[in-house]
């Protein structure tokens, strides 16, 4: 699973981070809000279990 959260708003990652999430890149995306910038922090979490099933 995959989260965007806008970079300036740094008040919102640190509940992703706790929910499990880690920082994997940065993009530009279309903000909900046009006068807002477009850089996103994209963060990501896998599922319980599907790495170890995957390596099988």
């Amino acid at each position: 699973m995959s989260v965007p959260v806008r970079t300036l708003e740094s008040i919102a990652w640190h509940p992703v981070a706790d929910a499990g999430f880690r920082r994997v890149g940065e993009s530009d995306m279309e903000p909900e809000n046009p006068v807002d910038l477009p850089l996103h922090v994209i963060s990501r979490t896998d599922r319980p279990g599907f790495l170890a099933r995957v390596s099988r």
